[in-house]
């Protein structure tokens, strides 16, 4: 099966790349250029869909990539030789003639056709270079994932999560990005689920790479070890749960650790964690954004879920101090995503939380004197027993029949 972009995108999904690479290389250069460096990067992708390789060279990229960037001096000459446009240039040029191809594969070069689809798609799967900025993420995401859910919900998955990528023919344009993606199940039996990222190539730019980051995360923490079963008949409804609760729940989760990470590690999350971190919050919340004059199609759904999480949460703040209150509310949301709770259960769960445990008045959650006991007695109860997934069912039972 083939796991990642065929021609002709991969070859220009990877010039953009090389692209956005140098960009990252220079990044706090990039205000005082946007103008002329926009200027120079639209050329050289504009002529880089009119340049076709050359088949019967080895590796096939370069001689395009010489071909690009003799464009770019033939055009641009004299604005990627002022300062400080000519930082970014030399890094351009230096990505350009040191290709990927370069540092993969010793016993097999892509050739970058039809006919070696699979041979190229094997490598490009295993340690391709070319997608490397993309597979970086998808590492990132999946290891945080792996991390958070051994540390809350004390899970060792012997699932496998692969990467994949493909292309998409415009824009999403409920995202306004030039990038959507998905989760399915693997082979049957085969305990893997693939995380694929569909990219507009013609369209990908570095803001669509920082919000990579998210999507990939997304799929890893929401869908990739959920308990459940992603493509059920009743599977719609746990949107609200999945696509609201747990997404609100990752996105804080991801905060904490961008925030954690040492800014001079040579990680590019780490060292750009605040520009990743801001694309991941601007498209969580447009995902919720049921007011917005073009919400998504699904966004009260999502705004629902949301709604719920923030609720248990603080009421949980109501019952323990904020650290533990935190501590058990992650608890409960991921020892109940990675349970065989099932998608009715799941939103039923939301849709009491946010019918009985929010005042309709003031849209704030109810203190624990105005609650049954006997949901406040199972708050307890979860405190103090093992953080297990039956006792996180159990509590989301209690709190289903009140």
């Amino acid at each position: 099966m083939l796991h990642h972009i065929g021609e002709p995108h991969l070859t220009h999904l990877a010039l953009r790349l090389l692209v956005i690479q140098a960009q990252l290389k220079h990044f706090n250069l990039l205000p005082q250029i946007r103008q002329t460096s926009k200027d120079v990067i639209h050329g050289l992708m504009e002529v880089s869909l009119h340049i076709k390789p050359n088949p019967n060279q080895r590796p096939v990229l370069h001689g395009y990539y010489e071909k690009v960037w003799e464009f770019v001096e033939n055009n641009y000459s004299e604005k990627i030789i002022t300062p400080p446009t000519s930082k970014l240039a030399s890094s351009l040029r230096g990505c350009l003639q040191n290709g990927p191809c370069n540092k993969c594969n010793p016993s097999y070069t892509c050739e970058h056709s039809a006919n070696s689809r699979d041979k190229d798609d094997a490598v490009v799967s295993s340690i391709g270079i070319c997608i490397a900025p993309l597979s970086d993420l998808f590492r990132y995401a999946h290891d945080l994932t792996i991390k958070l859910y051994h540390q809350y919900a004390n899970l060792v998955s012997d699932s496998e999560l692969i990467f994949m990528t493909s292309h998409l023919t415009q824009r999403n344009p409920e995202l306004d990005v030039a990038l959507a993606a998905g989760t399915s199940e693997g082979l049957q039996k085969s305990h893997t689920r693939r995380v694929k990222l569909s990219l507009f190539v013609p369209g990908f730019d570095i803001n669509d790479y920082f919000s990579s980051l998210y999507a990939i995360f997304h799929e890893c923490f929401v869908h990739g070890l959920c308990g459940i079963t992603l493509k059920s008949d009743t599977a719609h409804l746990s949107d609200v749960f999945h696509e609201g609760w747990i997404d609100w729940v990752g996105l804080e989760l991801l905060k904490r650790e961008l925030k954690q990470l040492p800014r001079q590690n040579h990680n590019i999350v780490s060292k750009r964690s605040n520009e990743f971190f801001s694309f991941a919050r601007k498209l969580s919340d447009r995902r919720s954004d049921y007011l917005s004059p073009n919400p998504c199609s699904e966004a009260e759904i999502y705004a629902t879920g949301r709604i719920a999480a923030r609720t248990l949460r603080a009421l949980f703040q109501k019952i323990f101090d904020w650290d533990l209150a935190d501590e058990l509310f992650f608890n409960f949301s991921l020892l109940l995503n990675v349970s065989d709770f099932n998608d009715e259960s799941r939103a039923l769960l939301v849709a009491n939380i946010n019918s009985k445990l929010n005042d309709p008045d003031t849209g704030d959650s109810y203190y624990p004197s105005d609650l049954d006991p006997n949901v406040i007695s199972a708050i307890h109860q979860f405190n103090t027993s093992p953080k297990t997934t039956s006792a996180a069912k159990t509590l989301a039972n209690a709190i289903s029949l009140m």
